[in-house]
Protein backbone atom coordinates (compact mmCIF):
# COMPACT_ATOMS: atom_id res chain seq x y z
CA UNK A 1 0.00 0.00 0.00
CA UNK A 2 1.17 3.89 -0.52
CA UNK A 3 -0.47 6.66 0.63
CA UNK A 4 -0.24 10.11 -1.44
CA UNK A 5 -0.40 12.97 0.17
CA UNK A 6 -0.33 16.74 -1.29
CA UNK A 7 -0.98 20.42 0.44
CA UNK A 8 -0.21 20.06 4.23
CA UNK A 9 0.10 23.81 3.96
CA UNK A 10 1.79 23.51 7.74
CA UNK A 11 -1.03 21.86 9.51
CA UNK A 12 0.25 19.73 11.79
CA UNK A 13 -2.77 19.16 13.03
CA UNK A 14 -4.32 17.77 9.89
CA UNK A 15 -0.81 15.75 9.10
CA UNK A 16 -1.31 14.11 12.46
CA UNK A 17 -4.96 12.90 12.09
CA UNK A 18 -3.74 11.64 8.58
CA UNK A 19 -0.25 9.56 10.11
CA UNK A 20 -3.01 8.31 12.74
CA UNK A 21 -5.64 7.14 10.27
CA UNK A 22 -3.52 5.67 7.76
CA UNK A 23 -2.54 1.77 7.58
CA UNK A 24 1.22 0.41 7.21
CA UNK A 25 2.61 1.56 4.05
CA UNK A 26 5.28 0.73 1.90
CA UNK A 27 6.33 4.78 0.39
CA UNK A 28 4.94 7.76 0.56
CA UNK A 29 4.59 9.82 -2.35
CA UNK A 30 4.17 13.55 -1.37
CA UNK A 31 2.91 15.72 -3.87
CA UNK A 32 4.37 19.44 -2.42
CA UNK A 33 2.85 22.03 -0.98
CA UNK A 34 3.93 21.15 2.49
CA UNK A 35 4.87 24.74 3.79
CA UNK A 36 2.39 27.79 3.72
CA UNK A 37 -0.22 28.98 5.00
CA UNK A 38 0.14 27.78 8.81
CA UNK A 39 2.11 27.92 12.14
CA UNK A 40 4.06 24.41 12.02
CA UNK A 41 6.23 24.38 9.17
CA UNK A 42 9.71 22.56 11.26
CA UNK A 43 7.26 20.23 12.66
CA UNK A 44 5.82 18.96 9.42
CA UNK A 45 8.82 18.37 7.70
CA UNK A 46 10.43 17.16 10.77
CA UNK A 47 7.47 14.35 10.80
CA UNK A 48 8.26 13.94 6.80
CA UNK A 49 12.18 13.75 6.80
CA UNK A 50 12.03 11.29 10.06
CA UNK A 51 9.25 8.77 8.27
CA UNK A 52 9.67 4.99 8.74
CA UNK A 53 9.06 4.26 4.92
CA UNK A 54 10.63 5.97 2.20
CA UNK A 55 9.48 9.19 1.03
CA UNK A 56 9.51 10.58 -2.57
CA UNK A 57 8.97 13.98 -2.95
CA UNK A 58 8.70 17.11 -4.91
CA UNK A 59 8.90 20.57 -4.57
CA UNK A 60 5.27 23.09 -4.81
CA UNK A 61 4.93 26.35 -5.56
CA UNK A 62 5.04 27.13 -1.72
CA UNK A 63 7.97 25.59 -1.42
CA UNK A 64 9.51 27.41 -4.23
CA UNK A 65 8.11 31.07 -3.05
CA UNK A 66 10.42 30.00 0.23
CA UNK A 67 13.19 29.65 -1.73
CA UNK A 68 12.88 32.74 -3.60
CA UNK A 69 12.42 34.50 -0.56
CA UNK A 70 15.45 33.14 0.57
CA UNK A 71 17.68 34.21 -2.07
CA UNK A 72 15.77 37.63 -2.73
CA UNK A 73 14.00 36.37 -5.97
CA UNK A 74 10.31 37.65 -5.33
CA UNK A 75 8.31 36.51 -8.12
CA UNK A 76 6.27 39.18 -9.82
CA UNK A 77 2.84 37.69 -8.29
CA UNK A 78 4.02 38.84 -4.76
CA UNK A 79 1.63 41.52 -3.89
CA UNK A 80 2.07 43.53 -0.64
CA UNK A 81 1.41 40.63 2.63
CA UNK A 82 -0.01 38.17 1.14
CA UNK A 83 2.67 35.77 1.29
CA UNK A 84 4.03 37.30 4.24
CA UNK A 85 3.43 33.81 5.66
CA UNK A 86 6.70 32.55 2.92
CA UNK A 87 8.86 34.80 5.31
CA UNK A 88 7.14 33.77 8.05
CA UNK A 89 8.37 30.61 7.31
CA UNK A 90 11.69 31.18 5.40
CA UNK A 91 12.56 32.73 8.89
CA UNK A 92 12.24 29.41 10.77
CA UNK A 93 13.21 26.59 8.24
CA UNK A 94 16.55 24.89 10.02
CA UNK A 95 19.73 24.30 7.87
CA UNK A 96 18.45 20.72 7.42
CA UNK A 97 15.10 22.17 6.32
CA UNK A 98 16.38 24.12 3.54
CA UNK A 99 18.67 21.16 2.40
CA UNK A 100 15.53 18.90 2.16
CA UNK A 101 13.49 21.26 -0.12
CA UNK A 102 16.10 22.78 -2.02
CA UNK A 103 16.73 19.20 -3.14
CA UNK A 104 12.98 18.53 -4.07
CA UNK A 105 12.73 17.94 -8.19
CA UNK A 106 9.35 19.57 -9.76
CA UNK A 107 8.97 16.29 -10.99
CA UNK A 108 9.97 12.63 -10.06
CA UNK A 109 9.81 9.33 -11.64
CA UNK A 110 8.80 6.01 -9.08
CA UNK A 111 10.16 3.01 -10.81
CA UNK A 112 10.21 0.81 -8.03
CA UNK A 113 6.26 -0.02 -8.65
CA UNK A 114 4.33 -1.48 -11.47
CA UNK A 115 4.64 0.60 -14.79
CA UNK A 116 6.47 3.66 -13.08
CA UNK A 117 4.46 6.72 -11.37
CA UNK A 118 5.38 10.32 -12.26
CA UNK A 119 4.89 12.88 -9.60
CA UNK A 120 4.47 16.05 -9.89
CA UNK A 121 2.40 19.52 -7.81
CA UNK A 122 0.57 20.97 -10.37
CA UNK A 123 1.61 19.53 -14.20
CA UNK A 124 4.82 17.81 -15.29
CA UNK A 125 6.29 21.38 -16.00
CA UNK A 126 4.51 24.24 -13.92
CA UNK A 127 4.23 24.40 -10.61
CA UNK A 128 1.38 26.27 -10.18
CA UNK A 129 -0.39 24.37 -13.66
CA UNK A 130 -3.83 22.77 -12.75
CA UNK A 131 -6.19 19.09 -13.96
CA UNK A 132 -9.26 19.46 -13.43
CA UNK A 133 -11.00 17.76 -16.56
CA UNK A 134 -10.23 14.48 -18.35
CA UNK A 135 -9.15 16.47 -21.42
CA UNK A 136 -6.36 17.77 -19.33
CA UNK A 137 -5.37 14.82 -17.88
CA UNK A 138 -4.72 13.19 -21.40
CA UNK A 139 -3.15 16.14 -22.22
CA UNK A 140 -0.60 15.32 -19.48
CA UNK A 141 -0.25 11.55 -20.19
CA UNK A 142 -0.47 11.87 -23.61
CA UNK A 143 3.18 10.67 -24.90
CA UNK A 144 3.85 9.36 -21.61
CA UNK A 145 5.05 5.45 -20.65
CA UNK A 146 3.85 5.96 -17.10
CA UNK A 147 1.05 4.22 -15.68
CA UNK A 148 0.23 6.25 -12.68
CA UNK A 149 0.60 10.21 -12.43
CA UNK A 150 0.01 12.14 -9.24
CA UNK A 151 -1.10 16.02 -8.46
CA UNK A 152 -1.93 18.21 -6.26
CA UNK A 153 -2.47 21.85 -6.02
CA UNK A 154 -5.96 22.14 -6.71
CA UNK A 155 -6.88 20.90 -3.21
CA UNK A 156 -9.54 18.58 -4.53
CA UNK A 157 -9.31 14.75 -4.99
CA UNK A 158 -10.31 13.52 -7.74
CA UNK A 159 -9.07 10.45 -9.93
CA UNK A 160 -8.81 10.66 -14.06
CA UNK A 161 -8.71 7.36 -16.44
CA UNK A 162 -6.98 7.86 -19.61
CA UNK A 163 -6.95 4.67 -21.30
CA UNK A 164 -4.72 1.82 -19.02
CA UNK A 165 -3.05 5.00 -17.16
CA UNK A 166 -4.80 7.23 -14.85
CA UNK A 167 -4.46 10.67 -13.08
CA UNK A 168 -4.26 10.94 -9.11
CA UNK A 169 -4.99 13.91 -7.36
CA UNK A 170 -5.50 13.08 -3.49
CA UNK A 171 -7.16 16.39 -2.62
CA UNK A 172 -5.17 18.54 0.27
CA UNK A 173 -4.29 17.24 3.89
CA UNK A 174 -4.07 20.48 5.15
CA UNK A 175 -6.14 22.94 3.18
CA UNK A 176 -8.85 20.36 1.41
CA UNK A 177 -11.44 22.58 -0.90
CA UNK A 178 -14.24 19.64 -1.33
CA UNK A 179 -16.90 21.27 0.10
CA UNK A 180 -16.18 20.07 3.79
CA UNK A 181 -14.77 21.89 6.00
CA UNK A 182 -12.77 20.62 9.39
CA UNK A 183 -11.41 17.16 7.11
CA UNK A 184 -8.18 15.75 5.85
CA UNK A 185 -8.03 14.24 1.93
CA UNK A 186 -5.26 11.91 0.94
CA UNK A 187 -5.27 8.57 -1.03
CA UNK A 188 -4.16 5.32 -1.05
CA UNK A 189 -2.84 3.16 -3.63
CA UNK A 190 -2.98 -0.79 -3.67
CA UNK A 191 -0.03 -1.19 -6.04
CA UNK A 192 -1.73 -4.88 -7.66
CA UNK A 193 0.19 -6.55 -9.85
CA UNK A 194 -2.26 -8.17 -11.95
CA UNK A 195 -3.39 -4.78 -12.61
CA UNK A 196 -0.37 -1.53 -12.74
CA UNK A 197 -2.60 1.05 -12.43
CA UNK A 198 -3.73 -0.45 -9.03
CA UNK A 199 -6.76 -0.09 -6.72
CA UNK A 200 -7.30 3.69 -5.32
CA UNK A 201 -8.63 4.73 -1.91
CA UNK A 202 -9.97 8.00 -1.05
CA UNK A 203 -9.92 8.67 2.66
CA UNK A 204 -11.15 11.86 3.89
CA UNK A 205 -10.89 12.32 7.48
CA UNK A 206 -11.85 14.31 10.51
CA UNK A 207 -8.67 16.29 12.52
CA UNK A 208 -8.20 19.11 15.52
CA UNK A 209 -10.23 21.97 13.87
CA UNK A 210 -10.63 24.28 16.91
CA UNK A 211 -7.00 23.38 17.93
CA UNK A 212 -5.87 24.19 14.05
CA UNK A 213 -7.82 27.71 14.26
CA UNK A 214 -6.56 28.43 17.56
CA UNK A 215 -2.62 27.79 17.02
CA UNK A 216 -2.73 30.29 13.81
CA UNK A 217 -4.68 33.05 15.85
CA UNK A 218 -2.12 33.22 18.66
CA UNK A 219 0.74 32.83 16.16
CA UNK A 220 2.50 35.95 14.12
CA UNK A 221 0.88 35.16 10.93
CA UNK A 222 -2.58 36.86 11.92
CA UNK A 223 -0.04 40.17 11.93
CA UNK A 224 2.20 39.62 9.11
CA UNK A 225 -0.36 38.23 6.71
CA UNK A 226 -3.72 38.84 8.44
CA UNK A 227 -6.12 38.67 5.36
CA UNK A 228 -4.83 35.75 3.60
CA UNK A 229 -4.31 33.69 7.40
CA UNK A 230 -8.30 34.42 7.73
CA UNK A 231 -9.61 33.38 4.53
CA UNK A 232 -7.38 30.45 4.92
CA UNK A 233 -9.34 29.96 8.58
CA UNK A 234 -12.00 30.48 6.25
CA UNK A 235 -11.47 27.61 3.79
CA UNK A 236 -10.63 25.05 6.38
CA UNK A 237 -13.93 25.59 8.61
CA UNK A 238 -15.88 25.33 5.16
CA UNK A 239 -13.78 23.29 2.81
CA UNK A 240 -14.37 26.05 -0.03
CA UNK A 241 -12.28 28.55 -1.59
CA UNK A 242 -11.74 32.41 0.00
CA UNK A 243 -7.84 33.28 -0.71
CA UNK A 244 -9.31 34.25 -4.16
CA UNK A 245 -11.86 36.61 -3.27
CA UNK A 246 -9.03 38.31 -1.33
CA UNK A 247 -6.83 38.34 -4.14
CA UNK A 248 -9.87 39.72 -6.26
CA UNK A 249 -10.66 42.87 -4.31
CA UNK A 250 -7.34 43.76 -3.74
CA UNK A 251 -7.25 44.08 -7.59
CA UNK A 252 -10.14 46.00 -7.63
CA UNK A 253 -9.62 48.13 -4.82
CA UNK A 254 -6.31 48.93 -6.76
CA UNK A 255 -8.04 49.96 -10.04
CA UNK A 256 -10.06 52.13 -7.81
CA UNK A 257 -7.26 54.06 -6.20
CA UNK A 258 -5.03 54.19 -9.33
CA UNK A 259 -7.68 54.49 -12.55
CA UNK A 260 -6.16 51.38 -14.05
CA UNK A 261 -5.76 47.70 -13.15
CA UNK A 262 -2.56 47.20 -11.94
CA UNK A 263 -0.21 43.75 -12.53
CA UNK A 264 0.77 43.79 -8.88
CA UNK A 265 -1.23 45.22 -6.12
CA UNK A 266 1.32 48.04 -4.22
CA UNK A 267 1.24 46.62 -0.67
CA UNK A 268 0.15 49.86 0.91
CA UNK A 269 -3.04 49.19 -1.02
CA UNK A 270 -2.79 45.31 -0.68
CA UNK A 271 -2.47 46.03 3.16
CA UNK A 272 -5.71 48.54 2.88
CA UNK A 273 -7.34 45.42 1.26
CA UNK A 274 -6.90 43.01 3.72
CA UNK A 275 -8.60 45.08 6.34
CA UNK A 276 -11.26 46.08 4.87
CA UNK A 277 -11.97 42.49 2.97
CA UNK A 278 -15.48 41.42 4.32
CA UNK A 279 -13.94 37.84 4.15
CA UNK A 280 -16.51 36.55 1.77
CA UNK A 281 -16.57 33.83 -0.82
CA UNK A 282 -14.89 33.47 -4.01
CA UNK A 283 -17.52 33.17 -6.86
CA UNK A 284 -16.48 29.94 -9.04
CA UNK A 285 -15.84 31.06 -12.25
CA UNK A 286 -14.86 34.44 -11.30
CA UNK A 287 -11.46 35.26 -12.36
CA UNK A 288 -8.71 38.49 -11.81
Amino acid sequence: MIAILSDIHSNLHALDAVFNDMPEVSQIWLLGDSLGGFKYPCEVLDRLIESDVPVYSVIGNHEQSIIDEKYGKHPDWRMGTQFGTMVWTADRLKPYHWEYIEGLETALTVENISGNALLFHGTPDNLRGRIFTGDEAHQITTDRTEIIFTCGHTHQARMFKAGGQIVINPGSVGVALDGIGGVASYALLDDCKADPSGKVIFRTISYDLDGAIESVMKSELMECASGITRAIISEIMTGRFFVMSLVIFAFDLAEKHLGFRPDIVPPEIWTEAETKWDGSEWLPGRSQ
